[in-house]
């Protein structure tokens, strides 16, 4: 086994509560930045947390064409809190730390 800062197993990404289901990871269409996407199943609002095994440095919450909405806060450094409604499907761009910023526009 090869020695690094990541632990011999773990997730990239994991969600609570279990009714919020990650559907895609991918590269963002510009730049090194990565794009989640998910779902909350419940019909209800939940209040979401994603925990990542690389550090983050930034989050923003994005349209499925990868444009800006908002900025979602750290909780930590490796975790995001946001509220999801009923149903909704959440894109989300996140940039970790050590990667390089977008593409300019």
């Amino acid at each position: 086994m090869r020695e690094g800062p990541l632990p011999p197993s773990g997730s990239f990404l994991s969600a609570e509560p279990e009714s919020f289901h990650l559907t895609a990871i991918k590269q963002a269409e510009s730049g090194s930045d990565i794009i989640v996407r998910g779902v909350n199943l419940s019909p209800d609002a939940a209040a979401i947390e994603l925990a990542s095994l690389r550090p983050i440095r930034t989050v923003s919450k994005v349209r499925l064409d990868e444009t800006h909405l908002a900025d979602v806060p750290l909780k930590d450094g490796h975790r995001i809190r946001f509220e999801a409604h009923g149903n909704e499907m959440v894109t989300l761009r996140f940039r970790f730390e050590g990667d390089a910023g977008p593409a300019a526009a």
